[in-house]
């Protein structure tokens, strides 16, 4: 089975360049709504929105290109980042490793399997080359297009959880 989800989830290995601008005036909302939002930052939303919606500018700025084009990983403090395309396509993926942000059913980051399972419906399969970690994902088959959650465990505990839209 083809899964097109990881691809940017896995992007963080590039060089690290720092942002050097101006501070925005809001605050991040630490709410995770699945499939739609974390910090109140949605899918396709612009870099310069991001910014003001998390009232800081970003930490640290990662820019690499893959199959997808140019992208930039926007990293803030609170253990939360965005993955912005270049040219036009905006926000396509944001993680958060945060134990402050949560859903309406209090599930986040250091939630165990059972409780993650007893509040959303989710496929759970092992990652082959770490064991102890699982994928679990609100959508097992994602198409092109399409907006999906993922929480990461280890040893059967979330340790990261992640929104994206499937690129292919």
């Amino acid at each position: 089975m083809r899964r097109s989800l990881p691809v940017l989830l896995s992007v963080t290995a590039l060089p690290i360049a720092l942002l050097s601008t101006g501070v925005a005036s809001a605050a991040p909302t630490n709410l995770i709504k699945v499939d739609k939002s974390i910090n109140a930052i949605k899918i396709g939303n612009s870099e310069k929105k991001v910014i003001q919606k998390m009232g800081t500018q970003p930490t640290k700025v990662q820019t690499g290109v893959n199959d997808f084009g140019s992208y930039r990983i926007l990293f803030f403090k609170h253990k939360f980042s965005v993955t912005v395309l270049k040219g036009g396509t905006g926000v396509v993926n944001m993680e958060t490793t945060s134990s402050k942000q949560r859903t309406a059913d209090d599930i986040g980051v250091g939630s165990t399997r059972s409780e993650l399972r007893a509040a959303y419906t989710v496929v759970c399969e092992p990652v082959p080359s770490q064991p102890g970690r699982q994928s679990c994902l609100t959508d097992p088959n994602p198409r092109a297009g399409e907006i999906s959650t993922i929480f990461r465990l280890k040893n059967k505990v979330v340790t990261e959880v992640g929104i994206a839209t499937v690129l292919d």
